[in-house]
């Protein structure tokens, strides 16, 4: 008697970001005898997903059936996709700018609308700064702050010294002491 060997197909986890296509699904057989491979089979695997491009955040399971071939015992062991949260491109621009006295704030645009955005400032020591007023460079980091997108962008906002100009009146000319006689 010769008995039926084990082999298994394996719905290989994946990850995507919210809002995208899902991955292709994959198998990972194991368990073929004597170089076989899955071309033995009577009937191929079937993977399949109830996540599709707008499912939530979360973990979704991939499902493995149908295999079939004469000579195997054949297990399926199902897979994890997870959708994770989509990335956003966050861009600073009013990032140098002159000394006038008043506090200063970059502009930090998210890729995606309606994302609201964090920015904090640091200065060269690496203290934070609510506010950043006088001359000097501070690190700038803007964070999206949503539930479904993520990302990051660091810059420098460099606040530059004004220029000063001084304007003097009508001066009247004065001395002091004797006047001073030019020599003989």
């Amino acid at each position: 008697t010769i008995l039926q060997a084990a082999w298994t197909s394996t719905a290989d986890d994946k990850t995507k970001e919210y809002l995208e296509a899902n991955p292709t699904l994959t198998l990972t057989y194991t368990g073929f005898q004597n170089g076989e491979d899955s071309s033995v089979l009577s009937t191929q695997a079937t993977v399949g997903t109830g996540a599709d491009a707008s499912s939530s955040l979360g973990d979704y399971g991939i499902v493995v059936y149908g295999a079939a071939a004469a000579n195997y015992v054949i297990t399926h062991v199902d897979g994890t996709l997870t959708v994770e949260k989509n990335t956003v491109v966050i861009t600073l621009t009013g990032t140098s700018v002159t000394y006038t006295g008043s506090a200063f704030a970059v502009t930090a645009t998210p890729s995606v609308a309606d994302v609201s955005v964090v920015v904090t400032y640091a200065d060269a020591a690496g203290a934070a700064v609510a506010s950043p007023t006088n001359a000097g460079t501070y690190t700038v980091t803007a964070t999206a702050d949503s539930t479904l997108y993520r990302g990051t962008q660091t810059g420098t906002l460099t606040i530059g010294k004004a220029t000063a100009t001084l304007t003097l009146g009508a001066l009247a000319a004065t001395s002091r002491g004797p006047p001073k006689l030019a020599p003989p």
